[in-house]
């Protein structure tokens, strides 16, 4: 039979649910599996699921877990029990027995106390409504808190060594305290203090080898590096004209013609921008006259300036070069400053009873590198030592930058250009130039493209001047390279004609980024246009080894014969 609602508790007095929250667990055969708190009255499904969703999921168990068992509406809670679930439930404090005979005829509200434990299969359903449980905070009575120095000195015999104690950590803490405020600070970094292989890179091997002639008594052997960068900045001073007269690393002489030098040329300017000026009232004095202002500059490029003391510092540096060579040559000096062939050593073998022979003995004479050296001859290994660390220190950064370069064809930045005249390698170059004497090559490119017209300037870069250097067997190896793409052109020119054959000779130009420029053909005997273009086209898309300092012009015949076989 069924049971009542008034008997379940629906209609008795109102109990009052604020603030209660409902308990429910799903036990399986013991074990809790899913469980939550939730407060009464909050709108929404409570139901069991045979997933891994759900407010109360059961995982593996399959569609016969899937259950409603609570729902809520209008502020009030429900219990929803299908024909499965039996059990005991606690409404308004009666205790009935569920069954499948004795059911409730509808839901059933829960309030506050009830409870209830129901069973379907190996499934049981454990609920409650209660009050949210309250956090207890333990109280420690004051008589078991220690208090701050109580906790530390627990005997009065303790407060000597305590005051000892402190003393002596005051006194650390004020020592510590006053050498911070004493101390000078981290010093000032400087390019010539870096480590070597943050500087050496950037410091040309030529300064350090020839640094002993070139410096004399103003070398310092314990800071070589500062030495070397000290005298060629005061040597670039002095050859822009900037040189100082307290400067001690150069001549009084070389300054003084090197300024003399720079007045002269300002003079020159200054006349120039007179005549000028009269020039032009002059005209502007005539009736019916007018001006053309044509761009104009005056002065010296920064590529110019660096590419003329590039070369000043060269021919200086060659020369003292050649002065060492001959003090080598005429008096024999530092002997053990030549370089040491490791090859001698391939020639010390002993002998069948582990005995040197006399072949092995005279190579060993020849090796000389632990005979204590003089301190001048201690000065020009030094110094050629620190050549070839900046050497080694060049090569390596060279070849990790193409490297990444070649990882990344993003790494170039686009729109900076070396100046001009300078080769591509040189990765920055320093100046100490007056602003108002020299100006950016950009402004000379400007100038260019201005010509025509104004808001759509070209920019054409300035052609540079033939002054490069190259190993020629670089250029005939890249030569010999690239040759096979011309046969190609030939066999072409012999399906037109089976008797072509003869030379040409082309003349181009090569840039200091090895790029192919003014291709032109200078004489040739094959009367074909077809393979002349075509072999143009080849060659302009040939890279040469860079040249230093500058472009380079080459002349190259080339001889087509068909082969016989």
């Amino acid at each position: 039979m069924d049971l009542k609602p008034d008997r379940m508790g629906i209609d008795a007095v109102a109990v009052n649910n604020k603030g209660m929250m409902l308990y429910v667990e799903v036990l399986q055969n013991g074990a809790r599996v899913a469980s939550l708190v939730r407060p009464i009255g909050r709108t929404g499904h409570l139901w069991i699921s045979g997933g891994n969703s759900g407010p109360l999921p059961i995982p593996l168990y399959g569609d016969r877990a899937n259950t409603d068992l609570f729902h809520s509406r209008s502020g009030k809670t429900f219990l929803e029990l299908d024909r499965f679930w039996v059990g005991i439930v606690v409404s308004g404090g009666d205790v009935t027995q569920v069954t499948r005979k004795q059911r409730p005829s509808g839901p059933l509200e829960v309030r506050k106390g009830d409870y209830g434990s129901l069973a379907n299969g190996d499934l049981m359903l454990l609920y409650r409504v209660g009050p949210k449980p309250k956090t207890i905070k333990h109280a420690i009575l004051r008589i078991y808190r220690p208090g701050i120095f109580s906790g530390l000195i627990r005997d009065r015999m303790e407060v000597p060594v305590a005051a000892y104690a402190l003393l002596l950590a005051g006194l650390l803490v004020g020592g510590f305290g006053l050498g911070l405020l004493r101390h000078p600070g981290v010093p000032a970094l400087s390019f010539e203090t870096l480590d070597p292989e943050f500087n050496l890179p950037f410091i040309a091997p030529g300064h350090f080898e020839t640094a002993p002639e070139a410096l004399q008594n103003n070398l310092v052997r314990s800071s070589l590096t500062r030495s070397v960068v000290q005298f060629y900045r005061s040597v670039i001073a002095g050859l822009s004209g900037q040189g100082k007269d307290s400067d001690k690393m150069t001549f009084p002489q070389s300054r003084k013609l090197a300024s003399n030098a720079h007045r002269a040329l300002e003079h020159e300017l200054s006349e120039m921008r007179e005549a000028q000026a009269r020039m032009t009232a002059a005209v502007l004095k005539k009736p019916a006259s007018a001006m053309v202002a044509i761009p104009a500059t005056e002065g010296t490029t920064i590529s110019g300036e660096i590419q003329r003391i590039q070369d000043k510092i060269e021919i200086f540096q060659k020369g003292l070069l050649r002065n060492q060579e001959m003090k080598r040559k005429v008096g024999g000096l530092f002997p053990k400053d030549a370089s040491y062939d490791f090859n001698l050593y391939r020639d010390i073998k002993p002998g069948q009873k582990g005995m040197f022979n006399e072949q092995a003995l005279a190579a060993l004479a020849k090796i000389r590198p632990f005979d204590e050296m003089t301190d001048e001859e201690a000065m020009y290994f030094q110094a050629k030592t620190a050549g070839q660390m900046a050497r080694a220190y060049r090569k390596s950064e060279s070849k990790s930058g193409h490297e990444q370069s070649k990882s990344d064809p993003n790494t170039k930045s686009k729109g900076v250009s070396l100046p001009v005249g300078l080769s591509s390698k040189l990765a920055f170059a320093t100046y100490v130039f007056s602003p108002d004497k020299i100006f950016d090559d950009s402004k000379a490119d400007a100038l260019q493209g201005s010509s025509i017209d104004p808001k759509a300037a070209k920019i054409h870069r300035v052609v540079e001047p033939l002054i490069g250097e190259i190993d020629p067997t670089l250029v005939e190896s890249t030569i010999q390279k690239y040759r096979y793409e011309l046969q190609a052109c030939f066999e072409g020119a012999l399906k037109r004609d089976r008797f072509t054959r003869g030379a040409m000779e082309w003349r181009w130009r090569i840039d200091s980024r090895g790029r192919l420029s003014e291709l032109e053909l200078v004489k040739s005997n094959i009367n074909d246009p077809v393979m002349s273009r075509c072999v143009r086209q080849k060659m302009s898309a040939w890279r040469f080894p860079k040249p230093r300092r500058g472009s380079i012009e080459i002349t190259y015949p080339f001889e087509f014969n068909p082969t016989r076989g």
